[in-house]
């Protein structure tokens, strides 16, 4: 009696086990290594970044950070395809542009390769002029 108790407890801790590895093993997958750099070790490593050609960006990391590798395109959506086919190894860009084009087919396809990574490099003012009639 006690063997066949000792037996059928070691049986259920066994399946368990197997099933618990099994589920495991279905469900984990091959998370991306997303690593984020900084636009500085961008600049001393000579890592290809890429900016939209002419952008408020791509002018400030000229100022910022001169001889960087710097990998353009003259529209937003070239910009992303020169990310997307490996030209460069990271994008900077503004953070309304990102919320643009993050869920536009034509940068991120189905896959949604692109992801946000890192933070902010520098955080800048800015709005429109108006001009107002006071009527008079």
């Amino acid at each position: 009696r006690l063997f066949s108790f000792s037996l059928s407890f070691w049986a259920l801790i066994m399946a368990s086990a197997y099933t618990a590895n099994l589920a495991s093993f279905l469900v984990a997958e091959d998370a991306p290594a997303y690593t984020s750099i900084t636009l500085e070790e961008a600049y001393q490593t000579k890592t290809p970044v890429c900016a939209r050609e002419g952008a408020a960006v791509h002018n400030e990391l000229q100022r910022k950070y001169p001889g960087m590798h710097l990998v353009t395109a003259p529209s937003f959506v070239e910009t992303y395809a020169r990310l997307r086919n490996g030209d460069c190894f990271v994008m900077a860009t503004r953070a309304s542009d990102w919320s643009k084009f993050e869920r536009d087919a034509r940068v991120n396809t189905n896959d949604c390769g692109l992801k946000w990574i890192g933070r902010a490099e520098s955080i800048n003012g800015g709005g429109a002029a108006t001009k107002i009639d006071i009527g008079e």
